[in-house]
């Protein structure tokens, strides 16, 4: 991804701009965006939320 926006009110306590920039440089495969998602807390961003189904959604 070269760039990314992610929009919406998810409740969160973090920015969600630290998501995005954990997301841009990374390749739009599954294995890649797994990786990268799962090197963070997504907890603060989403509440109960696990990479596989962040994943879902992006590779649509």
């Amino acid at each position: 991804m070269e760039t990314c926006k992610i929009y919406g009110d998810f409740f969160g306590k973090a920015e969600i701009e630290d998501v995005e920039t954990v997301l841009v440089g990374v390749a739009l495969k599954k294995q890649a965006l797994l990786e990268a998602l799962n090197s963070i807390d997504l907890a603060p961003y989403f509440g109960p939320v696990v990479a596989e189904d962040l994943v879902a959604i992006l590779v649509k």
